[in-house]
């Protein structure tokens, strides 16, 4: 049951609260590094039909990968916001 990839729960659900927990899961990471996190347009209108769960994860992996990157400080930019027809985070 463990290998088996979990149901896609797709729900229309906002982006920016997603962006803001995983942003909590490291914030205690980034100030130890030194890394100052700027969260700038996190449109709370943006809404997309996705598996939170999933989404959740993949922020969390790519804000995990961006500290990993700066192992001396720097600056963590984040953004959710919609352009014409699509969403970008």
């Amino acid at each position: 049951e463990f290998a088996r990839e979990p149901a896609l729960e797709r729900r229309e659900t906002a982006l920016a609260p997603l962006a803001e927990q995983a942003l909590s899961l490291v914030r205690a990471r980034a100030r130890r590094q030194e890394i100052a996190i700027r969260a700038e347009s996190l449109d709370p209108s943006v809404h997309a039909e996705v598996d939170s769960r999933q989404i959740q994860q993949v922020l969390l992996n790519l804000f995990l990968n961006a500290l990993d990157a700066m192992p001396r400080g720097g600056e963590l930019q984040v953004a959710v916001r919609r352009s014409g027809g699509t969403v970008e985070v």
